[in-house]
C-alpha cells in the first residue's frame, strides 16, 4: 500500500513539474481525424490527457466491480439454495475418499 502511495506521489509530482514548466512556453495544436483543437498550452494538454486517462480507468474499474458484485450476489443464492436443500445421507463418502478401516491393521507378526 504505501509502494504505491510513493508511486502515486512520484508521477504526481512528476506531472505537476511538467506541467507548470510547460504552462506558458509553447502552445499546440491536438488533431483527431477532421477535429482540431485550437491553441492550448502543452502543460494543459498534458493534465488533460492524465485526467483523461484517470476517468477511463475508473470507469473500467467501475465497470468490474459492477459485474463482479452481480457474480458474488448469484453464487450467494447459489449458496443459500445449497443450505436450504436436504443433506445427503451421512454414509456416502465423498469422491476420492477412502472410510478409514472399522480395526487397525497389524504390521508385525
Amino acid at each position: 500500500l504505501y509502494l504505491i502511495l510513493v508511486l502515486l506521489f512520484l508521477g504526481g509530482g512528476a506531472l505537476t513539474i511538467i506541467a507548470i514548466q510547460n504552462f506558458t512556453t509553447q502552445q499546440a495544436h491536438v488533431a483527431l481525424l477532421i477535429w482540431q483543437t485550437p491553441e492550448l498550452p502543452i502543460g494543459l494538454i498534458v493534465v488533460l490527457a492524465f485526467l483523461l486517462g484517470a476517468i477511463l480507468l475508473y470507469l473500467v474499474s467501475a465497470l468490474a466491480a459492477w459485474s463482479d458484485k452481480r457474480e458474488l450476489r448469484r453464487l450467494r443464492r447459489r449458496v443459500d439454495e445449497l443450505e436450504q436443500a436436504p443433506a445427503p445421507a451421512a454414509s456416502v463418502a465423498p469422491l476420492g475418499v477412502q472410510p478409514l478401516p472399522s480395526q487397525p491393521l497389524d504390521t508385525h507378526p
